[in-house]
């Protein structure tokens, strides 16, 4: 052990450290010269910043030089870098921008610990990420979360995306909160999340975290189009780094599954279609929705937005010929994004 103790302090010690831009780092944290958005967290963080800065400088450089120092670098968990190393580009760009609330709380629960990471809402998605470390191997969906705002509990839904599985005993994951009382009850600017957790074992886990809404631009449209018994009504956009989403209803004589059937294409005025990452909808005859979109290119100024009917195919547990055999000839519209 002190043979190892001893190469490990070599290594160390033939290190390059840039000094003068260690010193600068140093001392941009120490004048308090962070980004706003995250006034809360850098400044609870500020007094070990310096330290931690000079301690990665050193960890890197050792990295570089030794594989055994670059393996043991990479298992160290970094606050605040979920978001940026997940294949969503609208929560990359928010994380790498700064935009997002660095939350950083643990609580530990019979050896589980888990990690509320990142919290971003902004009107296009609420979002937050979280880790889960244990002492024993832990099954998939060992998590069976619930949210409140302000206290209180709303029609909201929750999906979780991009759950990475590091090792038996440790998992990140993304949860995309969906929020669909909107229009009676609109979010404010700040509130409380309340989030619960209970694992397959019967723990529990709680946190209470303040949320501040980014600044989001909405474009109103009002795009009404009726089709025989079927009336689409687009309503508006929102767009920021986070994505684009679109606000729509649905009113049909028929039950609830024909609004669930209404899909969006979109494309720019350079033909770049931009993907859906998901949506959802709440309603029965009269259906309320919502799609997300990646986010649009900075230097869009107009959109195509082409509404389509996406009716399942083959043996399902509903009949769904008789809507099949009607036409919805949507007629595709445009909206100016630019300023």
């Amino acid at each position: 052990m002190n043979d190892k103790i001893s190469s490990f302090k070599k290594e160390v010690d033939e290190i390059q450290v840039p000094v003068e831009k260690l010193d600068a780092i140093i001392g941009k944290v120490l004048d308090g010269e962070m980004p706003k958005q995250k006034g809360i967290i850098w400044r609870r963080l500020a007094i070990g910043t310096s330290a931690a800065v000079l301690s990665l400088g050193i960890l890197v450089g050792s990295a570089a030089i030794s594989p055994a120092m670059a393996n043991f670098v990479s298992q160290i968990p970094i606050i605040g870098s979920i978001f940026s190393q997940s294949n969503d580009k609208g929560l990359v760009q928010v994380s790498e921008t700064g935009l997002t609330q660095i939350v950083g709380e643990t609580k530990t629960v019979n050896g589980k610990s888990l990690t509320i990471d990142e919290v971003f809402y902004d009107g296009t998605r609420f979002t937050f990420s979280y880790s889960l470390v244990s002492d024993v191997p832990i099954t998939d969906n060992y998590l069976m979360p619930s949210w409140t705002i302000d206290g209180q509990q709303y029609a909201s839904g929750m999906g979780r995306d991009a759950e990475v599985v590091i090792s038996p005993m440790e998992r990140t994951g993304i949860y995309e909160l969906g929020y669909y009382q909107e229009e009676t009850v609109p979010l404010k600017e700040k509130f409380e999340l309340g989030l619960w957790f209970e694992g397959e074992g019967g723990e529990e886990w709680d946190f209470h975290i303040p949320v501040v809404k980014q600044v989001v631009k909405q474009i109103a449209i009002d795009e009404v189009q009726q089709l025989e018994d079927l009336k689409l009504i687009v309503s508006s956009i929102n767009t920021g780094p986070g994505g684009m989403l679109i606000n729509y209803k649905v009113e049909s004589p028929y039950d609830q599954h024909i609004g669930s059937f209404v899909r969006f294409e979109v494309f720019d005025e350079n033909g770049n279609e931009y993907k859906m990452n998901y949506g959802g909808s709440t309603g029965a005859r009269y259906k309320k929705g919502t799609f997300l979109f990646v986010p649009i290119d900075e230097d869009v100024t107009q959109l195509t937005i082409n509404p389509v009917m996406y009716i399942p195919e083959g043996k399902t547990v509903i009949d769904y010929s008789a809507y099949r055999e009607k036409t919805y000839p949507f007629k595709s519209f445009k909206v100016n994004v630019s300023d």
